[in-house]
This record gives structure tokens, C-alpha cells and sequence, in this order.
């Protein structure tokens, strides 16, 4: 469940709704004598207007379905409170990029990063309109630089183009 539940988690800001909702939760559930599914429902609707999503996040799903099971406001927060430690211990993947990314970019980004050994991580996605194009990516304290201007002036340099022409 755990490991099935950080990669519905995608970005930064997505693990931020995640702790805005359990933190309302884990509230809302101190004080009952049992557990309430309707506060759970309020909750989601809360945080749904909220994001202003069109569709609930996967998270949203998979949260509800596991804490639905749960009998006690008790065990509702020891299951918010361990998947919220589970995503405070998320490594951070920054992306510089130029452009606003789509889901499918997000998508594609993440799985990429997985792919190559990442297990337990969130990408922190950054908006910089000065990047001509690509990215740039700090990973596990590496920095790649993959923007347009960069591969280029690589490309130039190892191909000694410009010796070629002088």
C-alpha cells in the first residue's frame, strides 16, 4: 500500500494537498467515539473545491478506499499519519523547465526518474521562463543541465565545429 501510494504522488505541490487533507482529517476525527465516513467525505469535497480539480487526484481514490476500511478515528490517523511520514521522507527531484507542464509531461517525467532507480521521490517543478527550451534537473544533489543552449554548445564543442570553419 505504501509504495503503491508515493508514486500516485507526483509533485511537490501534490504532496502538499496530501498533507492539507490528512491534516484536516486526522482534526476533524479527534473527539468522535467512531468512525464517521461523512467526515472523511467532507473532507475530500473540501479539498477538492479547494485544488479546483475537475477529477479527484488518484491519491484521493486510494486514500478513501483504505481509509473506508478502518473502524476508528484512531486507526484512520495512524494510517494518515504513516502514509504523511512516508511523504515528508520524499526525496525531492527539482525540474527547472520554460513551460507549464501537462499531466502527461509529469507522467512521463516521474516514470523516467523511477525507471533509473529513484524509488521514494516527488518532483519539484519550477517555472523558468529564461530556459530556451529542455531542462534542468537536480537529482540526489547532481545537477544535469539538458536546456537547448546547453546540448548545442555540447554538440559544438565535442564535434570542434567551429575549428572546422576557422
Amino acid at each position: 500500500m505504501k509504495e503503491d501510494f508515493i508514486s500516485l504522488i507526483k509533485t511537490k505541490d501534490e504532496a502538499n494537498e496530501f498533507y492539507e487533507f490528512a491534516g484536516m482529517v486526522i482534526e476533524k476525527t479527534y473527539g468522535t467515539e467512531k468512525f464517521d465516513k461523512n467526515i472523511v467525505d467532507k473532507c475530500i469535497s473540501e479539498a477538492v473545491l479547494k485544488a479546483e480539480y475537475k477529477v479527484k487526484p488518484l491519491w484521493f481514490e486510494k486514500i478513501c478506499r483504505q481509509i473506508s476500511g478502518n473502524v476508528s478515528p484512531k486507526s484512520v490517523r495512524a494510517v494518515l499519519e504513516e502514509l504523511t511520514k512516508l511523504v515528508s521522507g520524499a526525496e525531492l527531484v527539482k525540474i527547472e523547465i520554460a513551460f507549464e507542464p501537462s499531466q502527461d509531461f509529469i507522467n512521463e517525467a516521474h516514470e523516467t526518474i523511477k525507471e533509473s532507480g529513484f524509488g521514494n521521490f516527488v518532483l519539484d517543478i519550477e517555472l523558468n521562463p529564461k530556459l530556451k527550451g529542455g531542462a534542468k534537473f537536480f537529482i540526489g544533489g547532481k545537477y544535469v543541465n539538458l536546456t537547448f543552449n546547453s546540448v548545442i554548445a555540447n554538440y559544438l564543442r565535442t564535434k570542434d565545429v567551429i575549428n572546422q570553419y576557422l
